[in-house]
């Protein structure tokens, strides 16, 4: 709670609206108590989608930047044992990276979905962008 004065002098208390970012992990145990259950799953899916997230764009950025400019260098033989032990490797994780990332955003959609009733889901700004984003996006 945040003390404040008005124009008058005289003291009003405000209640500090708390909401969960990854960033500050203070808040967390505020917004789970605010939320209950609901709350901790959706943070534990929220925090699985940012890691898997982070790994898909991750081995992105390595076969784009490292892995591609390393095959146009490399001799012929060298680039057939890299092909044959690693790019499936980092294709392994590429391809799950992306999977867990797409369920943990359907798990998150259809939480919010149900928390806050399908009508009132759809009817609201919220649910008619990531609607729109994740229809786009996928």
């Amino acid at each position: 709670m945040e003390v404040f004065l008005d124009k008058n002098e005289q003291p009003r208390i405000y209640k500090r609206q708390t909401t969960f970012t990854i960033c500050s992990f203070g808040k967390i145990s505020i917004e789970c108590r605010r939320r209950g259950k609901h709350g901790v799953y959706l943070i534990y899916v929220a925090v699985a989608a940012f890691l898997a997230g982070i790994t898909w764009i991750g081995i992105l950025y390595y076969f784009n930047f490292v892995q591609t400019p390393f095959f146009a260098e490399t001799e012929a033989a060298v680039r057939t044992g890299a092909i044959q032990k690693l790019v499936p490797r980092a294709l392994w994780w590429f391809r799950w990276g992306a999977m867990f990332t797409f369920l943990a955003g359907i798990s998150m959609y259809i939480a919010k979905m149900s928390e806050m009733g399908g009508a009132v889901f759809y009817s609201s700004p919220y649910g008619i962008i990531i609607t729109v984003g994740g229809l786009l996006g996928t």
